[in-house]
């Protein structure tokens, strides 16, 4: 049997975890956010772990992923009727905040160009997705939402129909695209590494002539 390439198992794991949250958000009512945070962060913790090439990216990713955890704390108060104000303003100001400061962390990034163009841009487009859908700053778009299609509740219920399809959308396409970056770091890490090898051996070689 095949042996499996690190590559292939960090994209695995990026991928099932997607569309396992994917599915059970939809099918099961009562949906843990708990759950729900560990399957969304997997491919941050990968790139923690595995590709922390600048400083920055190592800020970004600590950044989102308190950012989720302040929010999916907060729809844990909400499905769990706990309603306790001071946690739930702790953690929305945590998520709100952390996830502000990512997007202009990752904008940094771009600038910077460190890197990658191709993951810079990846993790600037996924700074403002999570900013927008999974932060605390989702509620006030939600509100904003409901503001301009209501007052009557059939539009708002259309609206919020076409704003669950927008979203499945957007979290397949983060998915794919987290699963192409993984691809992507892993194929140039092993690019990298050759060339270094390459580089010590000219190295070598000019010295003991």
């Amino acid at each position: 049997m095949k042996k499996m390439k690190k590559r292939d198992i960090l994209m695995a794991i990026v991928g099932v975890s997607a569309i396992l949250n994917i599915v059970l958000s939809r099918v099961i009512t009562g949906y843990s956010p708990i759950l729900e945070l560990f399957l969304t962060i997997p491919f941050y913790i990968i790139i923690l772990i595995f590709y922390r090439k600048t400083t920055l990216i190592t800020i970004f990713t600590v950044l989102t992923i308190l950012s989720q955890f302040g929010y999916y704390m907060v729809l844990e108060n909400i499905y769990t009727l706990a309603w306790l104000s001071g946690p739930m303003r702790i953690f929305g100001s945590f998520s709100f905040f952390a996830g502000l400061i990512g997007f202009f962390v990752a904008f940094a990034l771009v600038l910077q160009h460190k890197t990658y163009k191709f993951t810079e841009m990846s993790f600037f487009t996924f700074s403002i997705i999570n900013y927008v859908f999974f932060s605390y700053f989702n509620f006030y778009l939600n509100n904003m939402l409901i503001t301009i299609f209501g007052p009557f509740e059939i539009h708002i219920i259309k609206m919020q129909n076409v704003y669950y399809g927008v979203l499945l959308f957007i979290e397949i396409s983060v998915m794919i695209l987290q699963v192409l970056v993984i691809h992507f770091l892993e194929r140039n890490k092993w690019y990298e590494m050759r060339l270094k090898l390459k580089d010590q051996e000219i190295l070598h070689s000019s010295i003991t002539k």
